[in-house]
Protein backbone atom coordinates (compact mmCIF):
# COMPACT_ATOMS: atom_id res chain seq x y z
CA UNK A 1 0.00 0.00 0.00
CA UNK A 2 1.59 3.26 -1.10
CA UNK A 3 1.41 6.54 1.13
CA UNK A 4 0.54 9.67 -0.58
CA UNK A 5 2.49 12.67 0.50
CA UNK A 6 0.03 15.04 2.09
CA UNK A 7 2.59 17.56 0.33
CA UNK A 8 1.88 16.68 -2.99
CA UNK A 9 -1.89 17.65 -2.36
CA UNK A 10 -1.53 21.08 -0.89
CA UNK A 11 1.26 22.16 -3.85
CA UNK A 12 -1.51 21.36 -6.23
CA UNK A 13 -4.32 23.16 -4.07
CA UNK A 14 -2.14 26.34 -4.20
CA UNK A 15 -1.85 25.97 -8.02
CA UNK A 16 -5.76 24.97 -8.18
CA UNK A 17 -5.91 28.46 -5.94
CA UNK A 18 -4.13 30.62 -8.40
CA UNK A 19 -5.69 29.16 -11.46
CA UNK A 20 -8.90 30.19 -10.00
CA UNK A 21 -7.50 33.83 -9.35
CA UNK A 22 -5.32 33.84 -12.65
CA UNK A 23 -8.92 33.03 -14.48
CA UNK A 24 -11.45 35.13 -12.50
CA UNK A 25 -8.66 38.04 -12.41
CA UNK A 26 -11.21 40.65 -13.86
CA UNK A 27 -13.95 39.95 -11.65
CA UNK A 28 -11.88 40.62 -8.25
CA UNK A 29 -10.29 43.50 -9.91
CA UNK A 30 -13.47 45.08 -10.69
CA UNK A 31 -15.02 44.29 -7.55
CA UNK A 32 -11.95 45.80 -6.18
CA UNK A 33 -12.07 48.98 -7.53
CA UNK A 34 -15.59 49.41 -6.57
CA UNK A 35 -15.02 48.58 -2.89
CA UNK A 36 -11.80 51.73 -3.11
CA UNK A 37 -13.93 53.88 -5.35
CA UNK A 38 -16.87 53.86 -3.02
CA UNK A 39 -14.40 54.20 0.44
CA UNK A 40 -12.83 56.76 -1.02
CA UNK A 41 -16.14 58.13 -2.59
CA UNK A 42 -17.23 58.03 0.91
CA UNK A 43 -14.04 59.77 2.35
CA UNK A 44 -14.24 62.76 0.05
CA UNK A 45 -17.67 63.42 0.61
CA UNK A 46 -17.15 63.55 5.29
CA UNK A 47 -16.30 67.10 6.43
CA UNK A 48 -13.15 67.51 6.88
CA UNK A 49 -12.33 67.73 10.70
CA UNK A 50 -9.29 69.43 12.49
CA UNK A 51 -7.71 68.29 15.53
CA UNK A 52 -5.88 70.30 18.21
CA UNK A 53 -4.41 68.76 21.37
CA UNK A 54 -2.82 70.48 24.58
CA UNK A 55 -0.67 68.73 27.42
CA UNK A 56 -1.27 68.82 30.67
CA UNK A 57 1.07 67.11 33.59
CA UNK A 58 -1.02 66.24 36.47
CA UNK A 59 -0.44 66.63 40.20
CA UNK A 60 -1.50 64.09 43.33
CA UNK A 61 -4.26 66.18 45.27
CA UNK A 62 -2.33 64.57 48.10
CA UNK A 63 0.64 66.41 47.78
CA UNK A 64 -0.30 69.43 47.58
CA UNK A 65 -2.92 69.62 50.71
CA UNK A 66 -0.32 67.48 52.90
CA UNK A 67 2.57 68.33 51.65
CA UNK A 68 3.66 64.62 51.44
CA UNK A 69 4.79 62.39 48.22
CA UNK A 70 2.31 60.85 46.52
CA UNK A 71 2.08 59.39 42.60
CA UNK A 72 -1.24 61.14 40.95
CA UNK A 73 -3.14 58.15 39.41
CA UNK A 74 -3.53 59.32 35.93
CA UNK A 75 -6.50 57.05 34.87
CA UNK A 76 -8.67 59.05 37.49
CA UNK A 77 -7.46 61.87 36.50
CA UNK A 78 -8.26 60.97 32.79
CA UNK A 79 -12.10 60.41 33.63
CA UNK A 80 -12.21 63.71 35.55
CA UNK A 81 -10.46 65.53 32.34
CA UNK A 82 -13.61 64.20 30.25
CA UNK A 83 -16.29 64.16 32.90
CA UNK A 84 -19.56 66.59 32.97
CA UNK A 85 -18.35 68.64 35.55
CA UNK A 86 -15.34 69.91 33.34
CA UNK A 87 -17.74 70.17 30.32
CA UNK A 88 -19.96 72.69 31.88
CA UNK A 89 -17.44 74.76 32.85
CA UNK A 90 -16.18 75.16 29.21
CA UNK A 91 -20.03 75.38 28.09
CA UNK A 92 -20.85 78.40 30.91
CA UNK A 93 -17.71 80.02 29.61
CA UNK A 94 -18.28 78.86 25.30
CA UNK A 95 -22.05 78.32 25.26
CA UNK A 96 -23.01 74.72 23.79
CA UNK A 97 -24.45 71.51 25.01
CA UNK A 98 -22.28 69.67 27.08
CA UNK A 99 -22.70 66.39 26.03
CA UNK A 100 -21.83 67.50 22.56
CA UNK A 101 -18.47 69.04 23.45
CA UNK A 102 -17.63 65.96 24.95
CA UNK A 103 -18.79 64.29 21.43
CA UNK A 104 -15.63 66.20 19.94
CA UNK A 105 -13.34 65.43 23.07
CA UNK A 106 -10.76 62.55 23.47
CA UNK A 107 -8.22 62.82 26.55
CA UNK A 108 -5.49 60.07 26.59
CA UNK A 109 -2.64 59.10 28.57
CA UNK A 110 0.78 59.76 27.38
CA UNK A 111 2.65 56.66 28.10
CA UNK A 112 4.63 56.23 31.42
CA UNK A 113 4.26 59.60 32.48
CA UNK A 114 1.60 61.83 34.24
CA UNK A 115 0.49 63.90 31.27
CA UNK A 116 -3.29 63.69 29.93
CA UNK A 117 -3.47 64.39 26.21
CA UNK A 118 -6.54 66.77 25.47
CA UNK A 119 -7.47 66.83 22.11
CA UNK A 120 -10.24 68.22 20.28
CA UNK A 121 -11.58 67.97 16.71
CA UNK A 122 -13.71 70.49 14.70
CA UNK A 123 -14.73 71.48 10.83
CA UNK A 124 -12.91 75.26 12.33
CA UNK A 125 -9.33 74.94 13.04
CA UNK A 126 -9.50 77.76 15.23
CA UNK A 127 -12.07 76.60 17.37
CA UNK A 128 -10.93 72.85 18.00
CA UNK A 129 -7.39 74.94 19.20
CA UNK A 130 -9.78 76.78 21.69
CA UNK A 131 -11.94 74.48 22.82
CA UNK A 132 -9.15 72.13 23.76
CA UNK A 133 -7.11 74.26 26.04
CA UNK A 134 -10.42 75.53 27.18
CA UNK A 135 -10.58 72.07 28.26
CA UNK A 136 -7.40 72.06 29.71
CA UNK A 137 -7.79 74.99 31.88
CA UNK A 138 -11.18 73.85 32.46
CA UNK A 139 -9.74 70.46 34.01
CA UNK A 140 -7.17 72.36 35.84
CA UNK A 141 -9.94 74.52 37.29
CA UNK A 142 -12.21 72.05 38.13
CA UNK A 143 -9.30 70.29 39.97
CA UNK A 144 -7.96 72.98 41.85
CA UNK A 145 -12.15 74.19 43.05
CA UNK A 146 -11.96 70.55 44.64
CA UNK A 147 -8.72 70.26 45.77
CA UNK A 148 -9.11 73.85 47.98
CA UNK A 149 -12.57 72.38 49.00
CA UNK A 150 -10.81 69.27 50.45
CA UNK A 151 -8.37 71.69 51.58
CA UNK A 152 -10.53 73.97 53.48
CA UNK A 153 -12.54 71.10 54.88
CA UNK A 154 -9.63 69.41 56.55
CA UNK A 155 -8.35 73.18 57.95
CA UNK A 156 -12.20 73.17 59.58
CA UNK A 157 -11.45 69.88 60.78
CA UNK A 158 -8.10 70.65 62.65
CA UNK A 159 -9.69 74.33 63.57
CA UNK A 160 -12.67 72.59 65.17
CA UNK A 161 -10.09 69.86 67.04
CA UNK A 162 -7.95 72.57 68.04
CA UNK A 163 -10.80 74.27 69.41
CA UNK A 164 -12.22 71.57 71.52
CA UNK A 165 -8.77 70.91 73.00
CA UNK A 166 -8.56 74.28 73.84
CA UNK A 167 -12.03 74.31 76.01
CA UNK A 168 -10.51 71.20 77.66
CA UNK A 169 -7.73 72.14 78.73
CA UNK A 170 -9.74 75.60 80.20
CA UNK A 171 -11.81 73.50 82.01
CA UNK A 172 -8.50 71.49 83.58
CA UNK A 173 -7.17 74.67 84.70
CA UNK A 174 -10.20 75.95 86.16
CA UNK A 175 -10.16 72.43 88.48
CA UNK A 176 -6.39 72.94 88.96
CA UNK A 177 -7.03 76.29 90.62
CA UNK A 178 -9.69 74.84 92.75
CA UNK A 179 -8.13 71.53 93.92
CA UNK A 180 -5.67 72.02 97.07
CA UNK A 181 -4.69 68.43 97.17
CA UNK A 182 -1.38 68.62 95.66
CA UNK A 183 -1.52 65.36 94.56
CA UNK A 184 -4.97 65.93 92.60
CA UNK A 185 -3.27 69.25 91.30
CA UNK A 186 -0.45 67.05 90.19
CA UNK A 187 -2.68 64.68 88.13
CA UNK A 188 -4.52 67.63 86.72
CA UNK A 189 -1.54 69.67 85.52
CA UNK A 190 -0.47 65.95 83.84
CA UNK A 191 -3.54 65.90 81.59
CA UNK A 192 -3.30 69.86 81.16
CA UNK A 193 0.19 69.08 79.78
CA UNK A 194 -1.11 66.32 77.23
CA UNK A 195 -4.18 68.49 75.98
CA UNK A 196 -1.21 71.18 75.30
CA UNK A 197 0.97 68.80 73.32
CA UNK A 198 -2.35 67.54 71.07
CA UNK A 199 -3.24 71.45 70.79
CA UNK A 200 0.72 71.59 69.49
CA UNK A 201 0.59 69.58 66.89
CA UNK A 202 -2.92 70.41 65.61
CA UNK A 203 -1.70 73.39 64.87
CA UNK A 204 1.53 72.64 63.48
CA UNK A 205 -0.44 70.45 61.02
CA UNK A 206 -2.52 73.09 60.61
CA UNK A 207 0.52 75.76 59.80
CA UNK A 208 1.62 72.59 57.32
CA UNK A 209 -1.60 73.03 54.81
CA UNK A 210 -0.53 74.54 51.67
CA UNK A 211 -1.75 77.85 51.36
CA UNK A 212 -4.62 78.40 48.62
CA UNK A 213 -2.21 81.27 46.98
CA UNK A 214 0.54 78.49 46.61
CA UNK A 215 -2.16 75.63 45.44
CA UNK A 216 -0.68 73.82 42.21
CA UNK A 217 -2.74 70.51 40.80
CA UNK A 218 -1.19 70.64 37.80
CA UNK A 219 0.12 73.12 34.90
CA UNK A 220 -0.43 72.99 31.07
CA UNK A 221 3.00 72.10 29.55
CA UNK A 222 1.96 72.37 26.51
CA UNK A 223 -1.03 74.98 25.43
CA UNK A 224 -3.50 73.91 22.17
CA UNK A 225 -1.99 74.02 18.94
CA UNK A 226 -3.16 75.36 15.71
CA UNK A 227 -3.86 73.17 13.53
CA UNK A 228 -3.26 73.68 9.68
CA UNK A 229 -4.07 70.51 8.62
CA UNK A 230 -7.46 68.13 8.87
CA UNK A 231 -6.78 65.07 10.71
CA UNK A 232 -9.58 63.15 9.36
CA UNK A 233 -10.32 61.99 7.18
CA UNK A 234 -7.42 60.69 6.13
CA UNK A 235 -7.64 59.72 2.13
CA UNK A 236 -4.65 58.26 2.15
CA UNK A 237 -5.20 55.60 4.89
CA UNK A 238 -8.78 55.09 3.66
CA UNK A 239 -7.70 53.98 0.09
CA UNK A 240 -5.32 52.08 1.99
CA UNK A 241 -7.62 50.21 3.82
CA UNK A 242 -10.40 50.16 0.30
CA UNK A 243 -7.89 48.24 -1.18
CA UNK A 244 -6.92 45.70 1.15
CA UNK A 245 -10.75 45.29 2.00
CA UNK A 246 -11.37 45.50 -1.93
CA UNK A 247 -8.66 42.71 -2.67
CA UNK A 248 -10.18 40.65 0.17
CA UNK A 249 -13.72 40.94 -1.00
CA UNK A 250 -12.62 40.57 -4.94
CA UNK A 251 -11.09 37.45 -3.98
CA UNK A 252 -14.13 36.37 -1.99
CA UNK A 253 -16.17 37.11 -4.74
CA UNK A 254 -13.78 35.21 -7.42
CA UNK A 255 -14.33 32.05 -5.33
CA UNK A 256 -18.07 32.04 -4.63
CA UNK A 257 -18.30 32.54 -8.69
CA UNK A 258 -16.51 29.67 -9.33
CA UNK A 259 -18.08 27.86 -6.71
CA UNK A 260 -21.59 28.56 -8.15
CA UNK A 261 -20.18 28.16 -11.61
CA UNK A 262 -20.73 24.65 -13.12
CA UNK A 263 -19.59 25.36 -16.01
CA UNK A 264 -16.76 22.40 -17.15
CA UNK A 265 -13.20 23.38 -16.17
CA UNK A 266 -11.84 20.89 -18.31
CA UNK A 267 -11.48 17.75 -20.36
CA UNK A 268 -10.97 15.90 -17.12
CA UNK A 269 -14.31 17.46 -15.56
CA UNK A 270 -15.73 16.31 -18.93
CA UNK A 271 -14.71 13.19 -18.54
CA UNK A 272 -16.23 12.85 -15.03
CA UNK A 273 -19.66 13.94 -16.33
CA UNK A 274 -20.14 11.83 -19.26
CA UNK A 275 -18.19 8.60 -18.05
CA UNK A 276 -16.27 8.48 -20.99
CA UNK A 277 -12.35 9.83 -22.35
CA UNK A 278 -12.63 12.87 -23.96
CA UNK A 279 -11.43 12.37 -27.50
CA UNK A 280 -10.19 15.34 -28.76
CA UNK A 281 -10.56 19.14 -27.61
CA UNK A 282 -11.58 22.04 -29.84
CA UNK A 283 -9.81 25.06 -30.04
CA UNK A 284 -12.26 28.19 -30.10
CA UNK A 285 -12.15 29.12 -33.91
CA UNK A 286 -10.97 33.04 -33.67
CA UNK A 287 -11.85 33.87 -37.28
CA UNK A 288 -15.41 32.43 -36.52
CA UNK A 289 -17.45 35.42 -35.86
CA UNK A 290 -20.79 34.68 -35.92
CA UNK A 291 -21.89 31.54 -35.12
CA UNK A 292 -25.38 31.53 -37.13
CA UNK A 293 -22.66 31.01 -40.54
CA UNK A 294 -21.17 27.45 -40.81
CA UNK A 295 -17.49 27.61 -41.00
CA UNK A 296 -16.14 24.16 -42.60
CA UNK A 297 -12.86 24.72 -40.51
CA UNK A 298 -10.94 21.64 -41.67
CA UNK A 299 -11.91 22.86 -45.66
CA UNK A 300 -11.13 26.14 -44.89
CA UNK A 301 -8.54 26.52 -42.75
CA UNK A 302 -6.60 23.00 -42.70
CA UNK A 303 -3.93 24.21 -40.88
CA UNK A 304 -5.17 25.48 -38.04
CA UNK A 305 -5.08 23.98 -34.65
CA UNK A 306 -8.57 23.52 -34.97
CA UNK A 307 -8.33 21.33 -37.75
CA UNK A 308 -5.68 19.50 -36.33
CA UNK A 309 -7.78 18.85 -33.35
CA UNK A 310 -10.44 17.02 -35.92
CA UNK A 311 -8.14 15.35 -37.18
CA UNK A 312 -6.99 13.93 -33.60
CA UNK A 313 -10.52 12.91 -32.94
CA UNK A 314 -10.79 11.48 -35.99
CA UNK A 315 -8.02 9.21 -34.95
CA UNK A 316 -9.58 8.55 -31.41
CA UNK A 317 -13.24 7.65 -33.90
CA UNK A 318 -11.52 5.31 -35.81
CA UNK A 319 -9.69 3.61 -32.66
CA UNK A 320 -13.05 3.84 -30.50
CA UNK A 321 -15.49 2.45 -33.41
CA UNK A 322 -12.36 -0.34 -34.40
CA UNK A 323 -12.48 -2.03 -31.22
CA UNK A 324 -16.06 -3.17 -32.01
CA UNK A 325 -16.42 -3.21 -35.75
CA UNK A 326 -19.25 -0.04 -35.23
CA UNK A 327 -19.96 1.94 -38.26
CA UNK A 328 -23.25 3.67 -37.57
CA UNK A 329 -22.17 6.74 -35.37
CA UNK A 330 -24.45 9.40 -33.49
CA UNK A 331 -23.50 12.96 -32.31
CA UNK A 332 -25.29 14.62 -30.30
CA UNK A 333 -25.22 17.19 -27.41
CA UNK A 334 -26.74 18.09 -24.18
CA UNK A 335 -28.41 21.42 -25.11
CA UNK A 336 -28.49 23.51 -28.75
CA UNK A 337 -25.40 25.50 -29.27
CA UNK A 338 -23.10 23.07 -28.20
CA UNK A 339 -21.59 22.40 -31.52
CA UNK A 340 -22.86 18.98 -32.35
CA UNK A 341 -23.23 19.48 -35.94
CA UNK A 342 -19.75 21.94 -36.55
CA UNK A 343 -18.29 18.83 -35.08
CA UNK A 344 -20.51 16.23 -36.93
CA UNK A 345 -19.69 18.23 -40.38
CA UNK A 346 -15.87 18.66 -39.34
CA UNK A 347 -15.31 14.75 -38.21
CA UNK A 348 -17.56 13.64 -41.47
CA UNK A 349 -15.03 16.16 -43.57
CA UNK A 350 -11.67 14.78 -42.21
CA UNK A 351 -12.84 11.19 -42.18
CA UNK A 352 -13.16 11.80 -46.09
CA UNK A 353 -10.06 13.49 -46.51
CA UNK A 354 -8.68 9.93 -44.80
CA UNK A 355 -9.85 8.13 -47.43
CA UNK A 356 -13.09 6.73 -45.31
CA UNK A 357 -16.13 6.19 -47.14
CA UNK A 358 -18.47 8.66 -45.54
CA UNK A 359 -22.30 9.13 -45.06
CA UNK A 360 -23.13 11.94 -42.99
CA UNK A 361 -26.94 11.35 -41.91
CA UNK A 362 -28.82 14.84 -40.90
CA UNK A 363 -31.31 13.67 -38.54
CA UNK A 364 -31.85 16.75 -36.26
CA UNK A 365 -35.53 17.65 -37.75
CA UNK A 366 -35.70 19.95 -35.17
CA UNK A 367 -33.34 22.37 -36.56
CA UNK A 368 -31.52 20.75 -39.32
CA UNK A 369 -27.84 22.75 -40.09
CA UNK A 370 -25.53 19.86 -42.07
CA UNK A 371 -26.80 20.77 -45.49
CA UNK A 372 -25.51 24.68 -44.81
CA UNK A 373 -21.87 23.83 -44.16
CA UNK A 374 -21.80 21.73 -47.59
CA UNK A 375 -23.69 24.14 -49.33
CA UNK A 376 -26.92 21.53 -50.26
CA UNK A 377 -30.40 21.91 -50.69
CA UNK A 378 -32.80 20.36 -48.40
CA UNK A 379 -35.94 19.85 -50.10
CA UNK A 380 -35.10 16.33 -50.27
CA UNK A 381 -33.56 14.45 -47.68
CA UNK A 382 -34.09 11.67 -44.81
CA UNK A 383 -37.85 12.16 -43.86
CA UNK A 384 -38.53 11.65 -47.59
CA UNK A 385 -36.92 8.30 -48.01
CA UNK A 386 -38.42 7.16 -44.36
CA UNK A 387 -41.89 8.23 -46.08
CA UNK A 388 -40.86 5.78 -48.73
CA UNK A 389 -41.24 8.57 -51.24
CA UNK A 390 -37.56 8.76 -52.57
CA UNK A 391 -35.01 5.93 -52.71
CA UNK A 392 -32.08 6.20 -50.47
CA UNK A 393 -29.43 6.68 -53.58
CA UNK A 394 -31.83 9.35 -55.00
CA UNK A 395 -31.84 11.49 -52.03
CA UNK A 396 -28.01 11.79 -51.11
CA UNK A 397 -25.90 14.00 -52.42
CA UNK A 398 -22.55 14.18 -53.15
CA UNK A 399 -20.10 17.18 -51.42
CA UNK A 400 -17.49 18.84 -52.93
CA UNK A 401 -15.61 16.54 -49.88
CA UNK A 402 -13.87 13.51 -51.87
CA UNK A 403 -15.43 10.26 -50.30
CA UNK A 404 -18.08 12.21 -48.23
CA UNK A 405 -21.71 12.25 -48.99
CA UNK A 406 -24.78 13.91 -47.25
CA UNK A 407 -28.71 12.90 -46.78
CA UNK A 408 -29.70 15.88 -45.73
CA UNK A 409 -33.21 16.50 -42.97
CA UNK A 410 -35.55 17.20 -45.91
CA UNK A 411 -38.84 18.67 -44.94
CA UNK A 412 -39.74 18.91 -41.29
CA UNK A 413 -42.21 16.21 -39.94
CA UNK A 414 -44.84 17.17 -37.16
CA UNK A 415 -43.48 13.42 -35.30
CA UNK A 416 -39.95 13.60 -35.94
CA UNK A 417 -39.27 11.20 -32.71
CA UNK A 418 -41.67 8.39 -34.42
CA UNK A 419 -40.07 8.59 -37.86
CA UNK A 420 -36.32 8.63 -36.21
CA UNK A 421 -37.23 5.71 -34.61
CA UNK A 422 -39.37 3.50 -36.66
CA UNK A 423 -37.73 -0.18 -38.75
CA UNK A 424 -37.51 2.29 -41.59
CA UNK A 425 -34.89 4.28 -40.01
CA UNK A 426 -33.14 1.23 -39.19
CA UNK A 427 -33.50 -0.19 -42.63
CA UNK A 428 -31.99 2.86 -43.85
CA UNK A 429 -28.83 2.75 -41.66
CA UNK A 430 -28.40 -0.74 -42.07
CA UNK A 431 -28.46 -0.02 -45.86
CA UNK A 432 -25.88 3.19 -45.74
CA UNK A 433 -23.44 1.04 -42.90
CA UNK A 434 -23.37 -1.80 -45.93
CA UNK A 435 -22.14 0.61 -48.72
CA UNK A 436 -20.02 2.93 -46.74
CA UNK A 437 -17.04 2.88 -43.85
CA UNK A 438 -18.86 5.09 -41.90
CA UNK A 439 -22.16 6.40 -41.28
CA UNK A 440 -22.53 9.77 -39.06
CA UNK A 441 -25.77 10.68 -37.40
CA UNK A 442 -26.07 14.60 -36.55
CA UNK A 443 -29.06 13.91 -33.88
CA UNK A 444 -31.00 16.80 -31.70
CA UNK A 445 -29.87 17.20 -28.39
CA UNK A 446 -30.54 14.87 -25.86
CA UNK A 447 -32.03 17.21 -23.29
CA UNK A 448 -33.88 19.38 -25.81
CA UNK A 449 -36.01 16.02 -26.81
CA UNK A 450 -36.74 12.58 -27.30
CA UNK A 451 -35.24 11.97 -30.74
CA UNK A 452 -31.48 11.33 -30.02
CA UNK A 453 -32.94 8.46 -27.44
CA UNK A 454 -35.33 7.39 -30.20
CA UNK A 455 -32.27 6.41 -32.15
CA UNK A 456 -29.96 5.25 -29.91
CA UNK A 457 -30.70 1.74 -30.81
CA UNK A 458 -30.07 1.95 -34.22
CA UNK A 459 -26.52 3.08 -33.52
CA UNK A 460 -23.41 1.29 -33.07
CA UNK A 461 -22.26 4.25 -30.91
CA UNK A 462 -23.01 7.97 -29.61
CA UNK A 463 -19.96 10.83 -29.08
CA UNK A 464 -21.61 13.86 -26.93
CA UNK A 465 -20.33 17.13 -27.49
CA UNK A 466 -19.97 19.55 -24.83
CA UNK A 467 -19.01 23.39 -25.19
CA UNK A 468 -16.35 24.83 -22.89
CA UNK A 469 -18.08 27.82 -22.18
CA UNK A 470 -21.53 27.08 -22.16
CA UNK A 471 -22.36 23.16 -21.05
CA UNK A 472 -22.96 22.64 -17.39
CA UNK A 473 -21.50 19.87 -15.68
CA UNK A 474 -25.12 18.87 -14.77
CA UNK A 475 -26.14 19.08 -18.12
CA UNK A 476 -23.14 16.52 -19.10
CA UNK A 477 -24.59 14.06 -16.24
CA UNK A 478 -28.03 14.73 -17.04
CA UNK A 479 -27.72 14.04 -21.08
CA UNK A 480 -25.63 10.59 -19.82
CA UNK A 481 -27.86 9.50 -17.45
CA UNK A 482 -30.57 9.69 -20.08
CA UNK A 483 -28.53 7.86 -22.38
CA UNK A 484 -27.17 5.20 -20.60
CA UNK A 485 -31.45 4.41 -19.52
CA UNK A 486 -31.78 3.34 -23.42
CA UNK A 487 -28.23 1.22 -22.76
CA UNK A 488 -26.42 3.73 -25.14
CA UNK A 489 -23.10 3.41 -25.46
CA UNK A 490 -21.03 6.44 -25.20
CA UNK A 491 -17.55 6.06 -27.20
CA UNK A 492 -16.17 9.38 -25.93
CA UNK A 493 -16.95 13.22 -25.88
CA UNK A 494 -15.48 16.03 -27.41
CA UNK A 495 -14.59 18.99 -25.57
CA UNK A 496 -15.65 21.89 -27.87
CA UNK A 497 -15.07 25.09 -28.30
CA UNK A 498 -12.48 26.02 -25.47
CA UNK A 499 -10.74 28.90 -24.86
CA UNK A 500 -7.09 28.92 -24.96
CA UNK A 501 -6.57 32.13 -22.45
CA UNK A 502 -8.64 29.71 -20.06
CA UNK A 503 -6.73 26.73 -21.04
CA UNK A 504 -3.84 28.35 -19.49
CA UNK A 505 -5.25 29.89 -16.50
CA UNK A 506 -7.12 26.10 -15.63
CA UNK A 507 -3.99 24.32 -16.74
CA UNK A 508 -3.62 22.26 -13.08
CA UNK A 509 -7.30 21.45 -13.52
CA UNK A 510 -7.05 18.74 -15.94
CA UNK A 511 -5.89 19.44 -19.87
CA UNK A 512 -7.16 21.00 -22.32
CA UNK A 513 -4.38 20.00 -24.91
CA UNK A 514 -5.55 20.29 -28.57
CA UNK A 515 -5.66 17.02 -28.82
CA UNK A 516 -6.49 13.24 -27.65
CA UNK A 517 -6.35 12.35 -24.11
CA UNK A 518 -3.58 9.58 -24.07
CA UNK A 519 -4.85 7.21 -22.70
CA UNK A 520 -7.71 6.50 -25.05
CA UNK A 521 -6.15 7.39 -28.31
CA UNK A 522 -4.34 4.94 -30.56
CA UNK A 523 -3.51 5.05 -33.91
CA UNK A 524 -6.28 3.72 -36.49
CA UNK A 525 -5.51 0.36 -38.60
CA UNK A 526 -5.47 1.35 -42.09
CA UNK A 527 -8.46 0.07 -44.34
CA UNK A 528 -8.09 -2.08 -46.74
CA UNK A 529 -8.04 -0.93 -50.11
CA UNK A 530 -11.29 -1.54 -51.48
CA UNK A 531 -12.27 -1.16 -55.58
CA UNK A 532 -15.14 0.71 -55.36
CA UNK A 533 -17.76 1.61 -57.47
CA UNK A 534 -20.65 4.64 -57.47
CA UNK A 535 -24.33 3.97 -57.90
CA UNK A 536 -27.15 6.16 -57.39
CA UNK A 537 -24.83 8.37 -55.10
CA UNK A 538 -24.16 4.98 -52.91
CA UNK A 539 -20.71 3.55 -52.25
CA UNK A 540 -20.70 -0.07 -53.48
CA UNK A 541 -18.26 -2.91 -52.70
CA UNK A 542 -17.53 -4.66 -56.08
CA UNK A 543 -16.69 -8.15 -55.61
Amino acid sequence: MTTRDPGVRDYVDLRQYAAVLSYRKWSACGVALMVVAGVLGVSFQQTAMYRSESKVLVKSPASTTTGGVDVPNVETEKEIASSDSVARRVADKYGGDPEQLLESLSVNVQPDTEILLIAYSDPSPVRAQRMAQAFADAYLAYRRAETLNDLLSVAESVQERIQGLNNELISINERIAAREDQTEKAALQSQASALSGQVAVLQQELADLTPPDRLRVGQVVTPANLPVTPASPNHIVNGLLGVILGLALGVAFAFLRERLDDRLRGRDDLELAAEAPVLASIPRIGTWKSKDSPLLVTFAEPKSAAAEAYRTLRTSVLFAMGQSNAKVLMVTSPHAGDGKTTTTANLATVLGQAGKRVVLVSADLRKPRVHQFFGLETKTGLTNVLAGEVSPWQAVRPTHIENLQVLAAGPIPGNPAELLGSDAMGNLLSALAETSDIVIVDAAPVLAVSDALAMVTLTDGVLLVADAEETHRGAVQHARRQLHQVDARIIGAVFNNFDPERAAAYSYYGGYGYYGSPRYEQPATSASNEVVSERGGFFRRSG
